[in-house]
């Protein structure tokens, strides 16, 4: 309840907005002249996704996984449905914003994830730290997979932490789905699938 008596939502909903809009002020730099200006997200992400349509739906770069290239190439074709002029730089703000949403929404996780360890005013702290965290900040700013995977990784973290308080399926499938989701975003955040790895030899819980 949203009350003098009971404050934590108050200030946590404070924070979530201050890390917002952090995340999405600026948002459009460099754009639309400038496209270049952030190599990995020009080179490696954006080029790609806007090579994607339906008779060809693979990105010919798998450097790193294909989950936002999709995502991008997906939310700035259904917007041209609506906008055949729609230019292609605008892909790069739908690119950004991505980032800059999961950028946000990482701090609910931390706050969550960080309240099942300690204190109420710990969690709060926890969540003001990634709302101001400079480098999520700013990688918030650029269509790049970082934050996207972040975010998965701390997702995958906190059912981890909820399937070894509570070893029950629905648990076990929403921290396989994020772990999934964190190596579809970027190769390296499948190791994150250590966590319910130990989940399991804590639980002793079979592999099989």
């Amino acid at each position: 309840n949203f009350n003098i008596k009971n404050p934590v939502p108050i200030l946590l909903a404070g924070i979530v907005l201050l890390g917002l809009g952090l995340r999405f002020w600026g948002l459009s730099w460099g754009l639309p002249e400038r496209t270049d200006l952030y190599p990995d997200e020009h080179d490696h992400v954006l080029q790609h996704a806007l090579a994607l349509s339906w008779a060809h739906p693979e990105p010919e770069f798998l450097n790193y996984p294909t989950f936002l290239c999709n995502s991008i190439a997906l939310l700035h074709g259904a917007a041209k449905i609506f906008d055949p002029a729609r230019p292609d730089w605008k892909a790069y703000v739908v690119g950004r914003g991505i980032s800059a949403t999961c950028g946000t929404l990482s701090i609910l996780v931390v706050f969550f994830l960080a309240r099942r360890f300690g204190s109420v005013t710990s969690a709060l702290l926890a969540a003001l730290w990634m709302a101001l965290l400079p480098v999520n900040v700013w990688d918030s700013h650029v269509a790049v997979t970082d934050v996207l995977m972040n975010f998965w990784i701390l997702a995958a973290l906190w059912m981890s932490v909820r399937l070894c308080e509570d070893p029950r399926p629905r648990f076990a499938i929403l921290t396989g789905l994020c772990v999934g989701l964190a190596a579809g975003a970027k190769y390296t955040g499948g190791l994150v699938c250590l966590a319910p790895l130990a989940d399991c030899v804590n639980l002793k819980i079979p592999l099989n």
